[in-house]
Order: C-alpha cells, then structure tokens, then sequence
C-alpha cells in the first residue's frame, strides 16, 4: 500500500511539473510577444517619413479621428516591415497573423490568412494610439501552431518525464508481481508442509500402533496376527519410503541429475501391470479402471520405472479426485501431432473437473487445488511436477483438458520417430 502511495506522489509530482513548465513556457512566450509588439509601437512613431504620428496625441482624439489617420496604406506597409523585422530580433516565429482595428472592432488593415475572429481574441494585442491607455487603435498577433511550439520547446523534458514514468511503473509492476508471487509461494509450501505433515503421520501412527501390538507376548499365541502386524508394518514403512523418495526427487530435478535407463517396454505387460495395482484402489471407492490397447504398435522405448511411475501418478490423481463410483479409462491409440506419428496415452476420469482458475498451474511444484485443512483428498502438490518432468525429459509432450461437472483428461505423447531413433 505504501509503494502504490509513494509511486501515486511520483506520478503526480512528474505531471505536476509538466504542468507547471508548460504554463512557464506560455508565460515567458507572452512576454516576449509583448516586447516586441511594443517595440513595433514604439519604432512606428519614429520611423522617419511618418511625422504625422505622435503617441500622445490621440490620446484625447475620438476613435474615428484615430482612424482616419492609420487608414493608410503606407502605414500598413511600415507596420509590416517592422513586426516582421521586431519577430526575427526577438527569435519569434515567422508564421503569424496580424490585425489593426478600432476599438468597435472595425477592420483597419492586416495580414490574415483565416478569419479574424481568432486574432482578435489571441491575447497579443497592445495599443498603437494612446500608450497611456487602452482602447484607441489596437495591434493583435496570433501565432500559428503555438502549442506546438511549446510542445517543441519541452519535448525533451516531457520525454524524459514520461520515460521515467513508464520505467517506475514497470519496477512498481515488477515488484508487485514478485509480492504476489512470493505470498502464493508461502501458501503453496504452507499447503504442502500440512499435507506432508498429515500424511507422515498416517504411516508413522500405524507402524507405531502395529509394533505396539508386536511388542505384546499374547500376540504370539496368533500367527496370522503376527503376521498381519508385520505386513502392516512393511506396506506402510514402503508407504513412507516413497513419499520421501517423492520429496528428494524434487532436488534431483532441479540440480539437473535426472538419469534415464531407457528400456523397450511391452505396452500390454504395462497396462497389465497398471490394471493390477489400481483395480483394487478403484473398486475400494466403488468405480473401476479401464485399460485398453487401440494402437499398432507393440512396445516403446523408455525409463520403465520412470514411464510407470509417470502413468501410475496420472491414475492415482484421477481415482482420487473422482471421488465415489469413479470410473477411470486407461487407453493407447495411435495419434499425429506436428506431422509426427507417434502413440497417444489417455487418462481419463469422471470427476467434477479441474477449476479454470488452477488450470495454468497443475504442472508447477507443490501446486495443488487448495483445500485448506481438509485432508478427504491426499497429496503433496508433487504428482504432476513429476509427469510433466519425466515426459519432457522423455522428449514427450504432455498436456490436459478439463471440464467443470465433465471430468478431466490427460493426454502423453509418444514420438514413434524418437522411439526409432534411440
């Protein structure tokens, strides 16, 4: 708030100035103007071969007896001479327009290009009868394109102003973006420790509680028990090893040190196997996972563990935010991106769909819908960090599409040009 402020006192500041420069110029423009004009005056009383003319003597005559004496047409030639001569000394400009009139605003003599109208009420006007007093006889100028004189004059200036401007505004954008990132940041790791923390703690409560009934003599009398604790006791320690494991590729990814130990991998076998692990993950929410092999091709080439764990996670995400009577559908066709032929993998889920306002950001690190304290959906913002990684290390191409109420699908595609290359 304090820099929006203090960025609000420099802008005003700067237009301030502008302002007050513009109005300077004006100012300073008029008094020139005024200089000169009386000069004109001053040199038209002394010109020689005009001794009819004296300044102080109409200065009891009546507008029309100082009227039938400038109505001379070598008056009007003087004048000309002379305001054409007083603009060149003063540095003024050359483009003007002048008038002589009474004071009814009668038209003695001039040099006007447009209507008079606008000579008159210029502002340049100063006495030629009287200079003891206005009225009488009156000499008007008008400059043409005076504004953009002045303009002229402060172009440099009002440049640099607004440069200045624009290079404040970028840094004042530049810092807020940073601001909001840096807040959104805090709350996306803030999301992530509670979620890490609350999944940590199931395993860990669950070993603990499993040991707990090892450690109890009687439990012995029961082999199946025994058993069954320490089956317990490996699954959730498996459990907590991959989630750390998650945790820690996220250095490996990032230090660069990502290798692939690319195999070629049985596409039927794949799906078989990923059938196998979710199926049972599927029918405990009430729906069911689909796989279905519609492509030519028999196998592909790539990291099988990586490439496994990359359509496991993409599966994982989809069963879990379905929620009840998920039906999920695993699928391989052929498919043409970008003129390459290549394999097209497909998960598809029925859930309520990803919101708009999250889409451009499922790929980034700890990234997920927020949630708050709810915990109904488990997770640690790194699943899709990780596909999107894999498969651009995979030289893949990843990408989803997803509908409010309509579900959501994700799309890997496979280059069979790459496949056959490698």
């Amino acid at each position: 708030m304090s820099a929006a402020f203090a960025f609000t006192g420099i802008v005003l500041t700067q237009t301030y100035w502008v302002v007050n420069a513009i109005r300077y110029q004006n100012e300073q423009f008029a008094n020139q103007v005024n200089v000169a004009l009386k000069s004109v005056v001053n040199r038209l009383y002394d010109t020689q071969g005009i001794t009819d003319l004296r300044p102080t003597s109409f200065c009891s005559d009546s507008s029309a007896e100082a009227s039938s004496v400038f109505y001379n047409p070598a008056l009007a030639k003087v004048l000309d001479s002379l305001l054409t001569l007083e603009m060149a000394e003063c540095g003024l400009p050359q483009e003007y327009d002048y008038l002589v009139f009474s004071e009814d605003k009668s038209h003695l003599f001039g040099r006007v290009k447009s209507d008079t109208s606008g000579v008159l009420a210029s502002g340049f006007v100063v006495p030629v009868t009287c200079i003891h007093r206005e009225g009488g006889i009156l000499l008007a100028v008008r400059f043409q394109g005076l504004n953009e004189r002045i303009f002229g004059r402060l172009k440099g200036w009002i440049l640099l102003s607004v440069l200045f401007i624009l290079m404040m505004l970028m840094a004042f954008y530049y810092v807020l973006q940073m601001y909001f990132s840096q807040r959104q940041l805090a709350e996306l790791k803030a999301d992530f420790i509670s979620n890490m923390t609350h999944e940590l703690k199931t395993p860990i409560a669950t070993i603990s509680l499993s040991s707990e009934m090892l450690l109890k003599p009687e439990v012995y009398e029961h082999p199946e028990k025994v058993k069954k604790y320490a089956a317990l006791i490996f699954s959730e320690n498996d459990r907590l090893k991959r989630q750390v494991e998650d945790v820690l590729q996220v250095t490996v990814f990032e230090q660069g040190r990502l290798t692939l130990k690319k195999e070629v991998i049985n596409i039927e076998s794949l799906l078989a196997n990923l059938q196998e692990i979710f199926q049972v993950y599927a029918e405990e929410k009430g729906g069911k996972l689909i796989t279905r092999k519609l492509c030519s091709a028999e196998t592909l080439f790539a990291d099988p563990q990586h490439f496994t764990n990359l359509l496991s996670n993409l599966i994982d995400n989809a069963i879990k935010y379905s929620g009840e009577k998920c039906m999920v559908r695993l699928e391989v066709k052929n498919y043409k991106l970008h003129e390459k032929e290549g394999l097209l993998f497909i998960v598809e889920d029925n859930g309520p769909g990803i919101p708009f306002r999250f889409q451009g950001k499922i790929f980034e690190k700890f990234s997920r819908i927020p949630t708050g304290d709810r915990h109904d959906v488990k997770g640690h913002g790194l699943g899709l960090y990780y596909v999107k990684t894999i498969a651009e290390a995979h030289g893949f191409e990843v990408w989803f599409k997803s509908h409010d109420k309509r579900g959501t699908s994700f799309y890997v595609f496979v280059p069979l040009e790459r496949q056959k290359m490698e």
